[in-house]
């Protein structure tokens, strides 16, 4: 598939978040492998630090080329315009200190994996520690 900055996709959903879409922010190839930056809409991610304890938007997230083709089940007649990258720019910058990495599992998945890690607490900030983004272990799915 040629996915492309703008384009809005539907994915395979969580149980509740069918009307979820995901837009594309940026395409760019690292070690020759493709990888997207998506932004995630219509989800409900229950956590205690967004408004009325739910987030409805997920707004940047990295993903293999493979994983997201897994994932999308069709292209969306209505566009996206990206207008926020400051989630992409805080992952460059962690990437290029190796302290960030690439989602391989499927949005669905990615969802599961975020919202177990808010239940936990796994995002809060700690001294010296900024968890911009959880690694994933590809075999076993869980939070390193």
């Amino acid at each position: 598939m040629d996915f492309e900055a703008g384009q809005r996709w539907h994915y395979h959903t969580r149980e509740g978040e069918e009307q979820s879409t995901l837009g594309i922010l940026r395409r760019e190839v690292n070690n020759g492998r493709a990888l997207l930056h998506i932004r995630i809409e219509g989800i409900i991610l229950p956590n205690p630090r967004a408004e009325n304890g739910i987030q409805t938007v997920l707004g940047h997230t990295p993903i293999s080329a493979e994983a997201l083709e897994k994932s999308v089940t069709f292209r969306a007649e209505q566009a996206f315009v990206p207008d926020d990258f400051s989630g992409y720019e805080t992952w460059r910058e962690a990437f290029i200190r190796q302290e960030a990495g690439v989602f391989t599992i499927s949005v669905k998945e990615i969802l599961d994996v975020v919202e177990q890690g808010l239940a936990a607490g796994l995002t809060k900030p700690k001294q010296d520690f900024n968890p911009v983004f959880l690694k994933i272990n590809k075999a076993n799915k869980e939070l390193l």
